[in-house]
């Protein structure tokens, strides 16, 4: 359905290897780089349960870009929000 908006979706196969989490971490900051330096200023709205998107985060701001960190606080139970203004 998100497609037929006009939005890109990458769909990555799970895989056991750590690797392979790492692979997916960097083909998402290389999008987020490339939507923050060829884009005027906008909202930046990043799900993520770790802290390796904080360079991303940093370098949204720095652009003038409002940021909404969406995480989970407890497990998968609780889904908070952090918003840069």
């Amino acid at each position: 359905r998100i497609q037929e908006q006009g939005y890109e979706v990458t769909v990555f196969d799970r895989n056991p290897i750590p690797q392979h989490e790492k692979e997916v971490d960097i083909k998402l900051s290389i999008s987020i780089l490339k939507t923050i330096v060829t884009n005027n200023p906008g909202i930046l709205i990043l799900i993520s349960g770790d802290r390796d998107y904080t360079p991303m985060v940093e370098t949204a701001m720095e652009n003038n870009w409002i940021v909404q960190n969406w995480f989970w606080t407890s497990g998968m139970k609780i889904l908070s929000c952090y918003t840069s203004y």
